[in-house]
């Protein structure tokens, strides 16, 4: 079997000393580049990619909306109250939260 058969005469030596003889040139100063003369090519922003993490492109419907059941209406986690949370405090209901929350802790202590 010869080995020419299977190998391109792209990859003997001969073939790459062949490539690298041509004398490479160093690039003139910039002064000295001709002027271009084609189009000018303006990149178009919009399309660049945008930093972190890509949107979501899905197209929800009613298959995906969640049935939320809810067991009562929102409490306080101070006092254990509706109508209230313990962010949106108002100053009455913030003494009465504390005063509930120091008589819960003294409960559990006791």
């Amino acid at each position: 079997m010869n080995r020419n058969t299977l190998v391109s005469p792209y990859y003997t030596e001969q073939a790459i000393q062949n490539s690298y003889d041509a004398a490479l040139s160093p690039m003139p100063d910039e002064a000295y580049w001709p002027i271009y003369a084609g189009k000018l090519i303006i990149s178009l922003l919009h399309l660049k990619r945008t930093k972190g993490r890509p949107r979501i492109e899905r197209i929800h419907n009613e298959m995906d909306q969640v049935q939320r059941t809810r067991r009562g209406p929102k409490r306080c986690s101070k006092c254990r109250k509706p109508g209230h949370d313990k962010r949106r405090l108002s100053n009455t209901v913030n003494t009465l939260c504390l005063s509930m929350s120091a008589i819960r802790v003294a409960f559990i202590v006791a």
